[in-house]
């Protein structure tokens, strides 16, 4: 009948949360195969998984059912959409909605203040300046992204010149350096939490102590390594047997070029390591996106800053990236604990809610214990509106991009 039924392989916690994606939409199923999708029969599936979306077959066409409907699009430049007459649900306020890509934020900035546009994209850096004009509304939402400040500690040494000499002689460092959790502890301890979070960003992200963040089911916060000093110095002598004090070093905190609140971090981070020794030489590097992510890939950097938003909002989706061998960012790290990845997979499968929260417990408590990295910021997303524009509903799973127009009305 009505019923749509799945049957499953095995227990996966987030289905229901994927299924609640805008990612999961259904197509006729005539025409979707007819345009070069999956037909539905099983022995070919495979041939459609992981697609590139450059490659897949609807990115140019579309079959939708949704309350509007597309007129233009030139790409990087304008959207137009139209107000779809058919829709089963409640029509849309808006009539038309159109789209601009705007990079510079002095236009964007000028756009918002004289009407030129109804809602803009702020970056947080730029926040105070527009809740100080007239005639604004800012929205504010905890997102369900992460930053974190990862270690390497099997950094490539071949074609590297990030590592220099590659020996803890004061010309370089070691591709292992961060195998010595002495040197990891003093890092950890080495970030202000408090100075970015309070006086940088204005209180406008929140201070994680895992990328279990705040938002996600079963959340709890664990001990941190505080912002102190002497601490940092009492770890960094420990480290490399007193070589690293002794001799010091040179290396690269990476990050991605045009990521305002990650080059503060790395800036901070490295100012104060060095404050501890003259010997101590940290160059904070930003680098375009596809060097950056190749350059991780390839283990070029000893400490990289990376973020990661929910592909749905579950916490293994978060522990899984940072934490696993294979996760997104874990399998660049150089670090393989069996007992993080056995508890990672156990916490997608497992039934029972208390065991799932013991699991989670224990995964939090590993980040914290082995020193993994330095959970940097949990942005704070802000929606900047003209303030006759009403109607946004806040969604702490979607990013800046997204908006739900169907409820969107100018008074």
């Amino acid at each position: 009948g009505d019923a749509v039924v799945f049957h499953l392989p095995e227990p996966f916690q987030p289905f229901l949360t994927l299924l609640a994606r805008a990612s999961s939409v259904i197509l006729q199923k005539e025409w979707a195969s007819a345009n070069g999708c999956w037909d539905g029969n099983i022995e070919s599936a495979s041939i459609y998984n992981r697609i590139d979306p450059d490659d897949a077959s609807l990115k140019r066409i579309a079959n939708g059912t949704g309350a509007f409907r597309l007129k233009t699009w030139e790409p990087s430049e304008r959207l137009e959409l139209n107000r779809f007459g058919g829709y089963h649900g409640d029509a849309p306020n808006l009539k038309t909605a159109i789209i601009k890509y705007v990079q510079a934020w002095d236009k964007r900035k000028r756009m918002l203040q004289y009407g030129g546009a109804d809602r803009v994209k702020v970056e947080l850096p730029y926040i105070s300046e527009v809740e100080r004009m007239k005639g604004v509304v800012v929205y504010k939402t905890p997102r369900l992204a992460a930053t974190c400040a990862l270690f390497c500690r099997n950094v490539r040494i071949a074609d590297n010149p990030l590592i220099g000499s590659g020996k803890m002689d004061g010309n370089g460092v070691p591709p292992d350096f961060f195998w010595d959790e002495n040197a990891r502890k003093a890092f950890l301890h080495a970030f202000d939490r408090n100075a970015f979070t309070n006086r940088v960003f204005k209180g406008m992200v929140i201070s994680p102590s895992t990328p279990h963040i705040k938002g996600l089911a079963f959340h709890q916060e664990t001990p941190v390594y505080h912002f102190n000093l002497k601490k940092a110095e009492e770890f960094m002598k420990k480290a490399w047997d007193g070589r690293a004090w002794k001799n010091g070093f040179k290396m690269t905190i990476a990050y991605n070029a045009g990521n305002i609140m990650r080059e503060t971090a790395a800036y901070m981070i490295a100012g104060n390591v060095m404050s501890l020794n003259p010997r101590f030489e940290i160059r904070v590097l930003p680098v375009s996106w596809n060097e950056f992510t190749d350059g991780y890939r390839n283990r070029l950097y000893s400490m990289f800053l990376a973020g990661w938003q929910a592909d749905f909002p579950d916490p293994y989706n978060f522990m899984h990236a940072f934490m696993h061998s294979k996760g997104a960012y874990g399998a660049y790290s150089g670090y393989q604990n069996e007992e993080i990845d056995r508890l990672c997979e156990q916490s997608l499968t497992v039934v029972d809610i208390d065991e799932r929260k013991r699991i989670l417990a224990k995964l939090r408590n590993f980040w914290f214990e082995e020193a993994m990295g330095i959970s940097v910021y949990q942005e704070i997303g802000a929606r900047v509106y003209r303030e006759n524009v009403r109607g946004f509903i806040p969604n702490a799973a979607f990013g800046g991009e997204w908006e739900n127009l169907k409820y969107i009305r100018k008074d």
